[in-house]
This record gives structure tokens, sequence and C-alpha cells, in this order.
């Protein structure tokens, strides 16, 4: 057994319990069971109680409770037992000896005091997490994992740089250049990732004071500097990071100084423990702080002076110790608080009371100093009722484990990816030298909002001096404001506008009603054609034809003897039909709108008068003909819209 914790001084220490007795090498697969009452470990292989040893912390112990539980190896330096494991049951009770050799035949999810059941028999299908087949739902995620799974749409990212003091400190000594790889992804990665800023976090390097000092600042300086030009960044001086190596470093690098807006002490030249200075992506101004280690209370008093100078920035703080590892600030309890090395240093708890929480416009902290392989994220609500993100990223302790084996360092970088607005952001946790993703859960979305719940709830004039009024500003956390509204003198008449253009065309008025129908022409009972009452003493036929002529004379029959009569001799044939008389006269409409016979004007109008814009016409040629085949007379309209 064997767990990881950080010692009162920083660094990094273990505890192992070691089974000397218990040797489980074989070709075949064997059973092995642990207990765990108080300080008591006893080992069991293959149902029978092999050795028992007293140690000095148990399963309750809050460095055991803080440290991650790891299913197999994930790289550390550690010796680990190399063989295959097919399955995992974790209890809440101490096993008796009996029920241990119950299990050795398998633990059914049911099993009474079962906490967590994990199958690992066909290991082929397992990929990036092992499911939690008891109740306590706990999966086990893969450590390192190819993608990172993160589905947004942003405009912008910014890269933060955790402590790199362990990788700092071993590549001045060995030679390596593992640093090198966190700024070569980043400059690799500035068109596409659109990488805006850099923050770094502090604990640059390792050795605050010593023979390794120098070449430590020398390597971290190089490969720092690397992004000058480049892409801009700000830097914290963290408890490794003496001020005097820190400012010498940095302090008249001018590609580093012109982008400082102010400084906590403006008449030391280039001091760099607390400075500001701003950044507009889009259009949205940044208001960045590098805060030093414990900043103290005349330097937060001076930072709150900044923001109130500048109420519509939003407001980012970078300090080297803030946040704790379980998500609350780090106080005088935690591990290595600031007040630790000077009494007038604050801790989180302090910055968060005296200004983190005071102003309305800090919407995000970060910070490292507490080693974490996890990227912790907390939101925690302001006096004004906004939101503030504080984050902790800290991966010296991973890069402490895997140091000096044969997998290198990790070389973490913490990318944050924006949207457009800036209010929804994506987090992605990646090492630089494994070229992976450390765990699934750190791979994440989150919203930043820092106005939010501090709404008005009135406005009232409180009084009026001459031009100027002051208002009452109630705002839903209780607070109120006063605030004067000076109000100009009249001003002189405008000039007189410009002529309005012409409006627009009006609508089509409705149309007419449908005039009255005109008088249908008729065949009257003396054969002329009428107009309604008036006869137009013009037949509608023609004039009778010619008589036909007379049949040829029969020829005389002989003569017959007299006697009787003979019988009549036959009638002659019908002559031929006569010519068919000319055509009676077509009335048409005259120029003068009168129904016309031929070359007489009756003098009745063809169309009647018209009520509004349409007409009605009384049709001809079809209409007549039809006439003189039926009685009726048949009438067509046409409406003109």
């Amino acid at each position: 057994l064997y767990h990881s914790y950080l010692n009162a001084d920083g660094t990094l220490g273990n505890n192992r319990i070691k089974f000397s007795t218990v040797d489980v090498r074989s070709s075949d697969f064997v059973h092995l069971a642990i207990t765990v009452e108080g300080t008591v470990y006893k080992c069991y292989l293959n149902g029978v109680l092999k050795e028992t040893q007293e140690a000095s912390f148990g399963l309750n112990d809050p460095s055991v409770i803080a440290s991650p539980m790891n299913l197999g190896g994930d790289g550390r330096d550690v010796t680990l037992f190399d063989g295959r494991i097919l399955d995992v049951a974790l209890f809440s009770d101490v096993r008796t000896e009996e029920e241990i050799n119950a299990d050795k035949e398998g633990v059914a999810s049911t099993e009474e005091g079962l906490l967590s059941l994990y199958d690992m028999t066909n290991a082929s299908s397992i990929t990036n997490r092992i499911e939690d087949l008891g109740p306590a739902g706990c999966d086990f995620n893969a450590v390192w994992v190819d993608e990172s799974g993160l589905e947004m749409e942003y405009a912008y990212s910014f890269a933060v740089v955790g402590d790199t003091q362990k990788m700092t400190k071993y590549d001045a000594a060995n030679g390596t250049t593992y640093l090198a790889e966190v700024y070569s992804y980043i400059l690799d990665n500035i068109e596409q990732k659109n990488i805006k800023y850099v923050l770094g976090l502090g604990d640059i390097v390792d050795t605050g004071n010593g023979e390794a000092t120098p070449a430590e600042w020398e390597w971290a300086k190089s490969q720092i500097t690397r992004l000058d030009g480049k892409v801009a960044y700000s830097l914290v001086r963290g408890n490794h990071d003496k001020s005097t190596y820190f400012n010498d470093a940095f302090g008249s690098h001018d590609p580093y100084i012109s982008s400082i807006g102010g400084y906590y002490d403006e008449t030391a030249a280039n001091k760099l423990e607390n400075t500001w200075r701003k950044l507009v992506v889009g259009e949205t101004e940044y208001l960045i702080f590098t805060l030093d280690y414990g900043a103290q209370d005349d330097v937060l008093a001076w930072a709150g002076s900044v923001i109130e100078e500048n109420p519509d920035s939003r407001v980012i703080v970078t300090t080297h110790a803030y946040l704790y590892r379980d998500g609350t600030t780090l106080d005088k309890g935690d591990t290595v608080p600031p007040s630790n090395s000077n009494a007038n240093n604050n801790n989180g708890d302090d910055m968060w009371d005296e200004f983190i929480s005071q102003y309305r416009n800090i919407f995000l902290v970060l910070s490292g100093h507490d080693p974490e392989d996890d990227v912790i994220l907390t939101q925690t609500k302001g006096v004004h009722g906004n939101t503030v993100t504080q984050m902790l990223v800290d991966p010296q302790g991973l890069d402490n484990s895997y140091l000096g084996n044969e997998r290198g360092a990790v070389g973490m970088v913490c990318m944050l990816y924006f949207s457009e607005d800036g209010t929804e952001v994506g987090v992605e946790w990646y090492s630089t030298v494994q070229k992976k993703f450390y765990k699934a859960e750190n791979q994440f979305k989150f919203t930043l909002v820092s106005y939010e719940g501090n709404g008005i709830v009135s406005i009232e004039k409180v009084s009026t001096e001459g031009l100027v009024d002051t208002y009452r500003i109630t705002y839903t956390n209780g607070t109120t404001q006063l605030i004067e509204v000076t109000n100009g003198a009249a001003g002189a008449p405008g000039q007189d506008g410009a002529p309005g253009q012409n409006g627009a065309p009006g609508q089509d008025g409705a149309p007419g009603q449908n005039g009255a129908d005109g008088k249908a022409p008729y065949i009257g009972e003396n054969g002329n054609w009428w107009i309604g009452d008036v006869d137009t003493g013009v037949k509608a036929a023609g004039a009778d034809g010619a008589d036909g002529q007379n049949g040829a004379p029969g020829k005389n029959g002989l003569n017959g003897t007299n006697g009787v009569d003979g019988k009549d001799g036959a009638d002659g044939q019908n002559g031929t039909d006569g010519k068919d008389g000319k055509d009676g006269v077509t009335p048409h409409i005259g120029e003068n709108g009168n129904w016309w016979i031929g070359d007489t004007d009756t003098g009745v109008k063809a169309t009647a008068e018209a009520s509004g814009c349409g007409s009605v016409v009384g049709t001809t040629g079809a209409v007549l003909a039809m006439a003189l085949l039926v009685p009726t007379m048949l009438v067509f309209r046409k409406r003109e819209d």
C-alpha cells in the first residue's frame, strides 16, 4: 500500500506498507485481501492470514483522505507489481477470515458492506473508464487520455502555467529540456488556438538561495522570454522565487515591463511583485493583477483603488497562494499558508474577506502553491452578489512524481477557452511532455458570471441645488449609493430641420361600382329593331324573295276513244327556289356612342352612365348572330378594373 502527501515544508512525502513475507509472484491468479482496523493492517493470501503490521497512519488520516486513489499504476516513480488484476472489491467493514474465503469465489454487487466493485476480466474492452458495480458508484477514469472530449466554439484562449519549479530544477541540474516543452507548446498554438495571454502563477524555480539558484533562473528566463513579441504574458512571485532574483531576471527586461500599467511601489524602479496591466480582446477590457505571495493589507488596498478607477474592466487576479486543494481558500490551518513565513502576510481567507469579495468586477482568481494533480475550481458570491471563479493550477506534484523515471516530467499547461462574450469557458489540462490530457474530469466547461444578482431596486431623487440633482440608488443586496447629476443650462434653439422627404404615394382607391346595364336591341312585333321603347324603323329581316317561275305545261294526252273520262295527268315539277333576299342592316355603335342602323342614328345611347370608374358595354357581332337563332338576347359584359 502506498500514498503520497505534502510535508509541512512543502516537500512531497509518502507512506508505504510493505508485507515482506507475502509473495504473489505466480503463473496462476491469486486472491489477495488486506484489512485495516485503526492502524493495524493484515494481509491474506488465498484466504490465509500471512502478515500483520502496525503503521503510523490509518485510512482516516487526513493525508490519506486527501490523496487520490489509483487502481493500478499511473507511471509515477513507484515500484509496482507487473501483473494483471481481475477484480477489486472495497468494503466498509473489516472482513473476517470466513468472509474473505467466501470472497475468493466472487463478490456479488449486493454483498452486505460492499462499497465498490470493479470487474476487469475483459481487460481489452477497458478504455478510459472502469465502472463501479457497487453502490458507491465511484468509477475509475484512465489517468491519461488521448482526447479531451471538450466540444466548444470559442473565440480566443489564455494559457495558464502553474508551478514549474520541479522541472526547472531538474533541467538545470541534468541538462534535460522539459520546461522548454511547455513554452514550445504555447508558441506552436498561438495562431491555432488564438492564444491572447499567458498567465504564470509563481514558483518559477525551486532553489530559493544556493549554488543552483542562478542556473535555475537563467534556464527559466531563457524559456519564458521566448514569448517576447509573440504573445503577452505576466508572472507572479512564489515563495521559492526570492525577490532579488525575480526582479533581477525580469525587472529590466523591456519586452516584459513595457506592458505594465502600474506598480504598487512606484518609487522602486521596476519592482515586479505587485503590478497591473490591461488587455483588450474584442470588446472586453481585462484588468490583470500580479500580486505577491501573501499580499499584505496595503497592497490589497492599492489594488482596490485601481479597480475603483476601472469599474468597467473585468478583473483577473493572479497570485501564488490563495486556493487550497479542497476548493476552499488556503487558510492558517492548511498546509504551508503564507502567514507561516510572515505574520503580516495574508492567507487565502484574508484576501477573500478584505479584497476579492469586495469588488463586483473581480470575476477570476488564479493561484498555485498547493500541489494538486487536478485542476481545482470553486465559485463563490461576493458581497455584491457577483460570482467569483477561483482556480488552483499547480502540477508540481505530478512533475515531481514523474521526474527521474523513464517517463520524464509532465509539463502541464492549463488552457482556458473563452466564448466571444467571455462568459463561457472551456478547460483543458494537457501534458506537453506526455502529449496526452490528464484525466477526463479535468477537461470541462463552466460559466463565468461577474455581475449577476446585484440589481437596482430603486432610484430616488433626494435633493436639487441649482443645476445639481442628487439621487439615491438602492441595490438588491441592501447597499445604497448617492450620485450627483449636473444638468446643463438650456441650450440655444436648434436650427430648423431640413424639409422632410415626400411621403410615399397613397394606395389606389377602391374600384367604382359597376354601371347600369346598357339597353340591348331586340326585334319587335312589327319585325323592326327596337332599342328599349324606341322603334328604329329598321327591319330585322330582309324583304321576301320574288316568286319562283311556273313549271312548264304538261304534254297533251292522246285522244282516247270516247267513253269514260281518262285519269288526270300528273302534276308538273316545282319551279326552282327564288334567290335569297339581301341581309338586314346590322346595328352598330357610332362614334357618338348611339346605336346606328346602317346610316341611321337611332339617338339611343349604347352605354349607360357609369357611377364609378368601371363601365359596362353591350357587345355587337356575336350578340346579333345569336339573336337570329334564339328568341332571347344574349349580352356579354366585360368588366375593366
